[in-house]
């Protein structure tokens, strides 16, 4: 019979041995390879678990020995990994929240106005865009929305902007209103409510 020395190879018990461990049902064998991992072995008058055990451990120790020569240090790896995934976890609702606070606070300081595509934008965070300007007080804003497939937007096109009168750089350019031809007159123009007599749907044909 076979038992597990602490190299984590089997070693031969003597029969004095043997007759020791055929008493004992259950007992917890505490096995160290070179203070790097602990196993627990169960004896139930049956050491081939033991042995198999034995050597799982240290084949997984002698193809991986870097994995277990500091377990502090991946204590505070995972510890990191699990900040990190906390954090860009609560990315997603803290973007959810902000955006939706533009949204109300737009809608409760409503404006419109004229804005006009100055340029085509691309990035990973927010991928294709469309860059637009207007003016309001005197003052020229500028903010970005992503592109559509079913409007029809070119460089230099004027569509209508809907902003916050409170925070003017609180604005969405709508697709849907493109103005038409020879009015460009209403670029310094704001307006409460949407003015469609100057309007024109921005749907492609």
């Amino acid at each position: 019979m076979f038992g597990v020395r602490a190299d984590g190879f089997a070693a031969r018990q003597s029969p004095t041995t043997r007759a020791e461990g055929s008493k004992l049902k259950i007992s917890k064998t505490l096995i160290t390879l070179d203070n790097l991992a602990i196993i627990k072995c169960l004896h139930n008058n049956n050491t081939s678990s033991t042995i198999f055990y034995g050597y799982y451990f240290r084949w997984k120790y002698l193809l991986k020995p870097d994995k277990y020569k500091d377990v502090s240090k991946m204590k505070k790896e995972k510890i990191k990994f699990a900040i990190l995934i906390v954090i860009v976890l609560s990315f997603f609702p803290l973007s959810y929240l902000y955006r939706r606070h533009i949204r109300n606070d737009i809608d409760t300081h409503s404006k419109f106005a004229i804005g006009k595509i100055i340029k085509f934008t691309t990035s990973l965070k927010s991928g294709n865009a469309w860059q637009y300007e207007f003016k309001y007080n005197d003052t020229l804003y500028e903010n970005y929305r992503s592109t559509h497939v079913a409007y029809d937007v070119k460089m230099g096109d004027y569509f209508l902007v809907n902003f916050s009168s409170k925070y003017p750089e609180h604005s969405k350019i709508l697709y849907e209103y493109k103005l038409n031809d020879g009015k460009i007159n209403y670029m310094d123009s704001a307006w409460d409510t949407i003015p469609m007599s100057i309007l024109h749907s921005g749907l492609k044909h």
